[in-house]
């Protein structure tokens, strides 16, 4: 049997810019608030990405990798708002850091030097709320939380899609809401509203199904929706977004089928979305390895991979998943055979063990490893020794 991890991952949106002027030299903001609030994807200078790329988006924690410093030439005399804050979105992470005019600075420090200029600039303060690193930040001798940062862009453009989406992932608390204009919104309807201001949020749409309890329906636009329907629409706004691809995936059944943009997909075909849309995905391998009925798999272009090798890759990305970890050891057929992850060898038996050291209680690994012991062969795991009979109560102990 073969163990297919859980539904995850809300997703707070990367920092956006507006498009840049192209002289750096540009005197006065060369932005107003309505064109802060429209989808600039398409049009901004500058290229964007997550800041992180984990399982629990929301978490709203940022990137807290430090990055070496960086060194510009740029001449920052009369820059705009428009202009700080592009800068800030270019940089690799929030505390990356860039060497400019003779000050150094990160995100948080250019969203600030934007705001000095233009304190109604909405995209700054929504970037503003994504990065601050302590409880609050200072602008023009005002404190402000994450929180207020969101809000204020909201006050200067109640229309602003990827603010209320962000804020969203802020409100992971059932009983958190926020009052905007004499209206309180939870974290559903933070979604809800980001979907309202712009209908191609791909994350939205993402997270919206994943509030959805199974049978439940919601209404947007007088269009009746299941959370199914919500992660169809995810895959066919967002193609480029794994986890619409993945959880789209999760909510077929094993011979079933799903048109998306015109194309019919299969499970299977959903797995191999997700890890051709992003390889370093762990969960999609874990899932399109969970998937597999035959020995090998065609992902794409020709790159043929084994059931071990799919299952490996699992492995690879996230060492610490008990399923990945089970389902390897379960593929390994031969009982002494060994698989290499990050330059060491491990054994059906090892891999075992390791899941059972990361959760003592987890049933799958028990019965299998209890399915690798021969005769009175013995096992070690946390310590005492168990034989094939003493890991099979195990597993049932642990149901």
């Amino acid at each position: 049997m073969c163990i297919r991890d859980s539904v995850s991952s809300h997703h707070q949106l990367p920092y956006h810019n507006d498009p840049v002027p192209p002289t750096t030299t540009t005197t006065g903001d060369a932005d107003n608030d309505t064109a802060a609030g429209t989808n600039n994807t398409t049009t901004a200078t500058t290229a964007v990405t997550p800041t992180r790329r984990n399982t629990n988006w929301g978490a709203d924690v940022g990137d807290t990798t430090p990055t070496a410093e960086t060194v510009s030439t740029a001449d920052t005399t009369g820059w705009s708002s428009n202009q700080w804050c592009a800068l800030g979105s270019s940089l690799a992470s929030d505390t990356a850091l860039i060497r400019i005019g003779g000050e150094t600075l990160c995100r948080e420090d250019c969203y600030i030097r934007a705001l000095r200029i233009d304190n109604t600039y909405a995209l700054a303060w929504s970037n503003l709320g994504l990065c601050i690193k302590g409880a609050n930040a200072t602008v023009g001798g005002r404190r402000y939380t994450k929180q207020q940062c969101y809000q204020r862009a909201l006050e200067l453009n109640p229309n602003f899609s990827y603010t209320w989406s962000n804020i969203a992932s802020m409100l992971a608390d059932p009983n958190s809401t926020i009052i905007m204009n004499g209206v309180t919104y939870n974290q559903l309807s933070c979604y809800i509203k980001s979907i309202e201001c712009d209908p191609t949020l791909g994350y939205s749409w993402n997270n919206i199904a994943m509030k959805l309890a199974p049978g439940e329906t919601i209404t947007i636009a007088d269009e009746v929706l299941t959370s199914f329907d919500c992660y169809r629409r995810a895959a066919e706004i967002a193609p480029n977004l794994p986890h619409g691809w993945l959880n789209l995936a999760r909510g077929l059944s094993t011979g079933q089928t799903v048109l998306v943009s015109g194309s019919e997909y299969s499970r299977l075909d959903l797995f191999i979305m997700a890890v051709n849309v992003d390889p370093t995905f762990a969960e999609a391998w874990s899932n399109l390895a969970a998937e597999l009925t035959s020995p090998t798999i065609d992902i794409g272009g020709g790159n043929i991979m084994t059931k071990i090798e799919v299952n490996t890759r699992a492995a690879e990305l996230d060492f610490n998943s008990l399923s990945s970890l089970t389902n390897l050891a379960i593929a390994m057929l031969q009982p002494n055979s060994k698989v290499t992850i990050g330059g060491q060898a491990y054994s059906k038996k090892e891999l075992l063990v390791r899941a059972l050291g990361i959760d003592a209680n987890y049933s799958y690994a028990w019965n299998a490893l209890a399915a690798c012991l021969i005769g009175h062969e013995t096992v070690t795991v946390g310590g005492k020794a168990y034989n094939r009979a003493q890991c099979s109560a195990r597993a049932t102990q642990c149901l």
